[in-house]
């Protein structure tokens, strides 16, 4: 380490180089015309005093629900703490309803629980050992909405890709989950319990200042190329016609199509705009399981909400998450199977090896070259963690299943 004379004269050495390097390359009048516009710019601000108190309004209403939010979970009684969350989302829903997008949003609402509660019942039987309450439900909400891809594709391929299929879907998967439910012993329901510190509470609130700042673009028509060159009219195609088909004039039909058919199930709910509101839906449980990793891995509630805060501040984060393309889909399943994956290291059970192939597997579903973020995972396993014959078998029979999964 330099000491800090030293440290002084390298900073000075890379401020002058980086000066020096500036002047060089920079346009002509750059160092005469620019400065002086920009400082002239700076004193006559006579061109911003328009009143914007619709846009003034919006950002306050969104601080002062964050801060809401991040009181209730830190200091409400138990039983109150999910208004908190609660009070996070309605800058959302008053932007939806002013947008006329509200049934998207209802979409959502109805869709989301279904497709955790599909993934509940997938999981139901295995103990899925040493898990937190959050891990557990992002690994069912993960296959969950690996189910409802898999089964919007199924009913497509037979014509049946419709509202009353859809809905038919919803209330089997809630009625059954109910019936889980009934004669449960009190004893054996999960309570909520969280308890922040102070420093935990601000790094939330971060959180979720920074998500506040998707919300209008969420709420507002996709203009996107992407989205709506192909993603998007491809789920209209198959929302129209009732079934999953190959576009000839859409070259990107014949892509692995796992967000497309998650965003035509909402959209036979709430229409496009519902659409467009699965994929920060997708990006927000991403968020949520990159804190689930980095928790798990420190140990300390602190670092899974920094390692989440700067997941989510990451600019492509950010955008992406107001837009209807299908990265964020890629994220969550790899973030899902990396934490499967240290589920294993942690506790050796091959319901976690075998989970980790599925989330692989449907991150192959979302785009073929998630093999190249899936691959080195399984070489860092052989590599680190494997320790006799019966973990090489296990780990191979993970990568056959990611195959399988990832072949429709």
């Amino acid at each position: 380490m330099l000491p800090n004379i030293g440290r002084w004269i390298a900073g000075g050495a890379a401020a002058i180089t980086i000066g020096a390097v500036t002047r060089v390359s920079a346009p002509a009048g750059f160092w005469g015309d620019a400065p002086r516009a920009w400082v002239a710019d700076l004193i006559d601000r006579r061109d911003l005093t328009t009143a914007q108190p619709i846009a003034a309004g919006l950002v306050a209403a969104a601080v002062a629900c964050v801060l809401i939010a991040a009181l209730f979970i830190w200091r409400a009684p138990t039983r109150l703490r999910p208004l908190g969350l609660a009070a996070a989302c309605l800058p959302l829903l008053v932007l939806s309803a002013l947008a006329g997008v509200l049934p998207a949003v209802l979409a959502i609402a109805v869709l989301a629980p279904a497709t955790w509660a599909a993934g509940r019942l997938a999981l139901a039987r295995l103990a899925l050992p040493g898990t937190t309450m959050l891990e557990r439900i992002l690994l069912e909400a993960g296959i969950g909405l690996g189910l409802v891809a898999f089964a919007a594709f199924a009913v497509g391929l037979v014509g049946w890709l419709n509202l009353v299929t859809v809905l038919c879907f919803v209330v089997l998967v809630g009625g059954l989950n109910a019936a889980t439910l009934v004669g449960r012993p009190r004893n054996t329901r999960v309570r909520l319990a969280w308890r922040l510190d102070l420093g935990s509470a601000v790094l939330l609130a971060s959180l979720l200042v920074l998500l506040q700042a998707v919300v209008p673009f969420v709420a507002a028509p996709e203009i996107m190329y992407d989205a709506v060159y192909y993603h998007l009219t491809i789920v209209h195609e198959f929302v129209s016609r009732g079934a999953v088909v190959q576009l000839p004039n859409i070259f990107a039909s014949t892509f692995p199509l796992v967000p497309h058919l998650s965003y035509s199930a909402a959209a036979l709910i709430g229409g496009l705009d519902a659409a467009k509101y699965v994929h920060p839906s997708v990006g927000l449980a991403g968020t949520a399981s990159v804190y689930a990793v980095a928790r798990r891995v420190t140990q300390d509630r602190r670092g899974g909400l920094l390692a989440a805060l700067l997941w989510a501040a990451t600019p492509l984060v950010l955008w992406e998450s107001s837009t209807a393309y299908v990265d964020l889909f890629s994220s969550f399943f790899t973030a899902l199977g990396l934490l499967c994956a240290v589920l294993w290291l942690d506790h050796r059970r091959r319901e976690y090896a075998i989970l980790c192939g599925i989330f692989a597997g449907l991150g192959l579903g979302v785009k073929p070259n998630m093999a190249l973020v899936s691959a080195p995972m399984y070489v860092a396993v052989f590599a680190l963690a494997v320790r006799n014959r019966r973990d090489i078998w296990l780990w191979i029979g993970s990568g056959v299943v990611a195959a399988l999964v990832g072949m429709p």
